[in-house]
């Protein structure tokens, strides 16, 4: 439990440093940036709402929840995914994609550490339902 607690919470903070990291770096006054601060507030709820429901499900030991879970974090690893490509392909800066290809990683890790179930636990469900 809090190993996935713990994978969920890093995929959140991982989230609110690429968001401060691109509100940071504001190409043009079209783009994202802290001149229009309520923006970034916005976003930064928005973003911690979306990781709200991992991180209270990582609490429940539940297969079902778990499943749920993980594949909700498979969301958020598609949407690093598109974001390390767009940041790849748009932006110069090396430490964004670095923090962007890192995020990856770690929400698809996330992903597959809830969904995987120990080997004591599948024999508990095989016996259970045999």
């Amino acid at each position: 439990m809090y190993i996935r607690l713990g994978f969920s919470a890093a995929c959140w903070l991982v989230s609110m440093i690429m968001l401060i990291m691109v509100a940071s770096q504001s190409l043009s006054v079209m783009h994202f940036s802290f001149t229009s601060f309520g923006e970034v507030i916005v976003a930064m709820a928005y973003v911690s709402v979306f990781f709200a429901i991992p991180i209270v499900l990582a609490f429940s030991n539940r297969i079902v929840l778990r499943v749920v879970s993980g594949v909700y974090q498979l969301f958020g690893f598609f949407t690093f995914f598109v974001v390390t490509l767009t940041v790849m392909a748009f932006s110069n800066g090396l430490l964004l994609s670095g923090w962007a290809i890192f995020g990856t990683v770690l929400c698809l890790t996330s992903a597959m550490i809830t969904i995987s179930v120990s080997e004591q636990k599948r024999r508990r469900y095989q016996l259970q339902f045999n």
